[in-house]
């Protein structure tokens, strides 16, 4: 089904090839070549075969090559080896010849390409093959050639390509020269032998072939449904049918005679590539007409050519050179003039005059001159001798084409013929054309708006008109209104004036500034019709005149589109669908168009060619051409018809799949293959590289990816073929990138999916014992501290219990302690209780005992004093004394002291305190 699939996709290639325009008068064909500078090896390349996903094989003379678009490198295990042949087989197996022996191109498990020798020895033949010249390969077998032997290696469906069946034939004096499969026959060209053919496993002469048996076969090609066009190394082509052989009697024919040439290449239905020693890749048609001589003045690196071309799937050449690998773009849409068509400094403008390309320079005005003496060579360029000077600008009228030039307007009628038009001469800067043909507006530079009238295939010098200024540097008529940018005090401002067509020299100039629109200054030459409006180009974007607000609006409004046209627009031009051509950036050519919908449709159709700058351009409908002219002083050729063909690669590559900077993990994968991979943890560094195997104008392709599962969203579109991600956690994942090629053609995505594995300590036996063991965990803590609960609940029981105990003890005290005070505090109330009535008491009893005392004392004064009345008085004194001692001792019970007891009770101590001094003590006693 791949096969199938390419087969198509081939068959559509060959069919846009087959009607492109092979015109030799339109230029030189792109050309991109790699050297060792590309890639790393020896700079002579044998042979080139290219895989069903357009990979390039090439065998080089220090290793096999391989090129996916985006880089070079060496298969594994071919570095130093000097390989000579390489082919592809239907099974996309890659076989390889070398000078030791042969081997073949396979793919390891993780997808990366390796080399293995296998063994084409035999009991007949013990020796291997050395020397492998070329390879060929068919539904028979793989076929390995050198010049002593031929080995036929056959490998049954389900059988290992390391387990061939050998057959073999020995040279045996006619050394092989040629070894090619053509129409299911696998035809033989050997030294002084006529071709032969392989019938089983015997040689047989080709029927009617006995004349070439004098020529030196390398190759043979089905020229078409009944001939065979067979190759002589020493310079022709032969023709052989079944009528015999003779001589390709051609151009091509006559122009190789006396040099050396090897194979032919088909590259389309009708036309053909042969290689050549000398003068490198000749394209010729099925007449043999010379298209194309590819060598060093067509920009080929070099003119030897060693094997046959081959085409790529996007309808490219492949020659491999004796330095180097080239690639011819056989169908482009774009060729191109340069130096080597006499072309120098800046193209400025460039116009179609019947036909003729003009291109205008600061030397002067040029012509592509279409007559040469070789008819395979490109023209060039010859100046118009009237016009020698510098010129930047063509004006189309009805019979002549303007120029205006640094010494006047030149007109160029439909013959080519030139003459300047008097009455002007110095710098003209603009011109413009009545939409009836019948004037002419010119500005020159400081001398204000000119008029020149054209009637009767004459043009004529009018008068000066009135103009706001004496600066114009851009004039435009549209829908009967001149348009003029006049410079006043170094800024441009835009004017207009409605033409009467009876009196073409009266003008009167309204301005155009911020009331009509026009918001911000205005570069100079930025006018331009399309969908016949007048759009200019500004600093706040491409503005439209609208007639019904006499103002000027954002594009997007008078188109009606919801998209917007680039802010500046320079070098516009349309082709024959109305489609506006416009450089917008340095590198850039945008074509814009209006689809069905009324959507804004942008392409870039030119990518492919590096133009730094487009000064000048304009359509032809004749032949179908929009011609181009760049400051780089080229003038480059576009064919829109060839462009609505384009070719188109549909896959996407992910060319690998790198972990850690190190470890290919995957490589080789495209989008009908979608592998599982899976990745250990940590993903920290995980580099997925990716191509897009088309090869015109390689370094416009561009590329977006996805990452599913870490987020749905395209990145944006970039050239750079490589994404690194980091940090990628465990999970499923799906990369898929797309591809966009040149012509801005999309691939398929090509995608991958892969699995994150998470560490042991994140896998779900892990998981499940993390569980067991916090189960586990928490089961024992919450053993522990039921257990210690316990503990503590125990001994917290036996402190309450000794608690209780110490409790009730003190509770014991405490109440007898407090028994023992209120019994202390009742001894005290009632001591207190005595001593008060004690004081009381004594207190009474002093009065008395006073009065008795006094009495007494008197007694003893007055009365006789008789013995028996004076014991009677001292014995009654001394009982007084002693009474008054008693109540004395009484007065002293309020000086009772309060003494510990006990538990801080206090107690009152009953006996008054002695006094310190002794004398005081006898006085007190009676």
């Amino acid at each position: 089904m791949r096969q199938f699939i390419l087969f198509l996709l081939m068959l559509i290639v060959y069919s846009s090839i087959s009607f492109c325009n092979f015109d030799y008068n339109y230029g030189y064909l792109p050309i991109t070549s790699f050297t060792t500078d590309d890639y790393d090896g020896d700079g002579q390349c044998f042979d080139i075969a290219i895989t069903s996903d357009n990979l390039i094989f090439v065998a080089n003379s220090s290793g096999i090559l391989l090129y996916d678009g985006h880089s070079w490198t060496t298969i594994s295990g071919t570095e130093g080896m000097i390989f000579l042949s390489v082919a592809v087989d239907t099974e996309d197996r890659v076989w390889v010849g070398s000078r030791e022996g042969a081997g073949i191109i396979t793919k390891q498990a993780n997808g990366e390409y390796y080399y293995s020798a296998i063994n084409t020895s035999s009991e007949e033949y013990p020796d291997i093959i050395s020397s492998v010249y070329r390879i060929e390969t068919t539904p028979q077998g793989i076929y390995f050639q050198s010049p002593s032997l031929l080995v036929r290696y056959t490998i049954q469906a389900d059988q290992s390509p390391f387990d061939g069946k050998i057959t073999q034939w020995k040279a045996e004096g006619h050394f092989f020269q040629m070894s090619l499969s053509v129409g299911n026959r696998m035809l033989l060209g050997r030294h002084k032998l006529q071709l032969q053919e392989v019938i089983g496993d015997s040689l047989l002469p080709f029927p009617g072939a006995a004349e070439t048996a004098e020529l030196t076969l390398v190759h043979a090609i089905q020229f078409d449904e009944n001939q065979i066009l067979l190759t002589n190394y020493k310079g022709s082509l032969h023709l052989l049918d079944e009528n015999g052989l003779y001589l390709f009697n051609s151009e091509v024919n006559r122009f190789i005679h006396g040099t050396f040439v090897y194979g032919v290449c088909k590259v389309a239905p009708d036309y053909f590539a042969l290689s050549s020693l000398q003068n490198g890749l000749i394209l010729f048609d099925k007449q043999g007409r010379i298209i194309d001589v590819l060598d060093r003045e067509m920009g080929l690196p070099s003119t030897v050519v060693n094997r046959t071309a081959v085409t790529d799937a996007t309808g490219g050449i492949w020659a491999p050179l004796d330095f180097g690998v080239t690639r011819i773009s056989t169908n482009p849409p774009l060729r191109y003039f340069d130096n080597r068509n006499n072309l120098s400094s800046s193209i400025i403008d460039v116009t179609w005059i019947n036909d003729r390309l003009y291109a205008a320079t600061p030397t002067g005005v040029f012509v592509l001159n279409r007559q040469q003496a070789n008819s395979f060579r490109p023209p060039v360029f010859t100046i118009v001798e009237e016009i020698q000077h510098a010129a930047w600008e063509f004006v189309k009228t009805e019979n002549y084409t303007c120029v205006n030039t640094l010494k006047g307007l030149y007109a160029i009628d439909k013959s080519g013929k030139a003459q300047r038009i008097e009455g002007m001469s110095g710098n003209v800067l603009a011109t413009a054309v009545s939409s009836d043909q019948n004037y002419i507006y010119l500005s020159a530079e400081q001398r204000g708006l000119h008029l020149y009238s054209q009637k009767n295939n004459k043009v004529t010098y009018e008068t000066k008109l009135d103009a706001p200024a004496d600066l114009i540097p851009n004039i435009i008529i549209h829908n009967g209104d001149l348009w003029i940018q006049a410079a006043e005090k170094g800024e441009l401002t835009l004017f207009r004036s409605t033409l009467d067509p009876g009196k073409a020299q009266s003008l009167n100039f309204t301005a155009y500034g911020e009331d009509k629109g026009i918001l911000s200054p205005i570069g100079e030459n930025n006018f331009v019709i399309w969908h016949d409006y007048l759009f200019l180009g500004t600093r706040d974007g491409l503005l439209g005149y609208s007639e019904a607000e006499d103002k000027f609006l954002p594009a997007s409004e008078i188109l009606n589109i919801s998209n917007e046209l680039p802010n500046h627009l320079s070098s516009v031009g349309l082709d024959e669908q109305g489609r506006l051509y416009a450089v917008t950036k340095p590198y850039t050519l945008a074509r814009y168009d209006l689809n069905s919908q009324g959507k804004l449709v942008v392409d870039h159709p030119v990518d492919g060619v590096r133009i730094r700058r487009i000064l000048g351009m304009e359509y032809n409908a004749d032949n179908g051409f929009m011609a181009l002219g760049t400051d780089d002083g080229r003038v480059l050729l576009y064919n829109s018809a060839a462009d609505t063909v384009r070719r188109k690669i549909n896959r996407s590559m992910i060319s690998a799949i790198v972990l850690n900077q190190d470890s290919t993990v995957a490589a080789w994968l495209d989008a009908t293959s979608t592998p599982e991979l899976t990745l250990n943890w940590p993903v920290d560094n995980l580099r997925i590289e990716y191509t897009l195997p088309s090869y015109d104008a390689v370094d416009q392709n561009n590329f977006r990816y996805r990452l599913i599962g870490s987020s749905s969203d395209w990145s944006e579109w970039s050239n750079e073929s490589y994404h690194d991600f980091s940090n990628l956690m465990e999970g499923d994942y799906c990369f898929e990138v797309e591809s966009r090629d040149a012509y801005g053609n999309i691939s398929e995505a090509a995608i991958v999916n892969f699995k994150v594995l998470p560490p042991w300590y994140r896998t779900i036996w892990a998981w499940f014992l993390w569980v067991l063991l916090i189960t586990g965990l928490i089961y024992t803590l919450i053993k522990l501290r039921s257990n210690r609960l316990e503990r503590e609940k125990k001994h917290l029981s036996e402190q309450v219990s000794a608690k209780t105990a110490e409790l009730l003890v003190a509770q014991k005290a405490e109440l007898e302690l407090v028994d023992a005070r209120r019994k202390a505090e009742f001894e005290a109330q009632k001591l207190s209780t005595i001593s008060q009535l004690s004081r009381a008491v004594a207190h009474e009893f002093n009065n008395p005992l006073a009065i008795m005392q006094g009495n007494l004392f008197l007694a003893q004064q007055n009365l006789e004093n008789t013995e028996k009345l004076k014991s009677f008085i001292k014995s009654t004194e001394e009982q007084v004394m002693r009474m008054k001692d008693l109540v004395s001792k009484m007065e002293k019970l309020d000086k009772i002291q309060e003494v510990d007891y006990a538990a801080g009770i206090k107690m009152l101590n009953l006996h008054p305190m002695e006094t310190k001094n002794p004398e005081e003590n006898q006085k007190n006693q009676p």
